[in-house]
């Protein structure tokens, strides 16, 4: 079994086929095919080779693009990993045989609930806590309480 990840990678300072080529020598070494594309980074002159790899298991990622940017000094290797579990995911930076890795989590803004409308009980809630508690009440309130429900 293992442990599948989705990887979606972009080498910046190639030109589209040498991209192509570097992409194929990378998938000879790891047994693994990339779908792929070349697209214009805006921080780029030249084409990003983009590259996808759904549901694989390249656990030497780190190790396979670090050999990668220390032989190819001159490119950036830049790959969003995202695993199985929820708020596993990582993006992590390849350059001169180095790599940062910075891991994502998911943040959300504080909500202000005083901005909502003041919790009021349902009558229904009201009267079962009323006949739980052993109050007597009348008839017509409970069949009334259960038209509303």
């Amino acid at each position: 079994m293992g442990y599948e990840s989705n990887f979606k990678g972009r080498i910046l300072g190639l030109r589209e086929k040498e991209g192509e080529a570097l992409l194929r020598v990378i998938e000879s070494s790891i047994g693994y095919h990339f779908d792929r594309s070349s697209v214009r980074d805006p921080r780029d002159p030249d084409r990003a080779t983009t590259f996808t790899l759904r549901r694989a298991k390249w656990y030497d990622e780190e190790k396979n693009l670090k050999q990668v940017t220390k032989h190819y000094t001159w490119i950036t290797i830049v790959v969003d990993r995202d695993g199985e579990d929820d708020e596993d995911f990582s993006r992590t930076a390849y350059r001169g045989g180095e790599a940062i890795k910075v891991v994502g989590k998911v943040e959300y803004p504080s909500i202000d609930f005083d901005a909502l409308p003041k919790v009021v009980p349902a009558p229904e809630v009201a009267l079962a806590d009323r006949l739980e508690a052993g109050e007597e009440v009348p008839r017509e309130e409970i069949i009334e309480a259960l038209k509303k429900a």
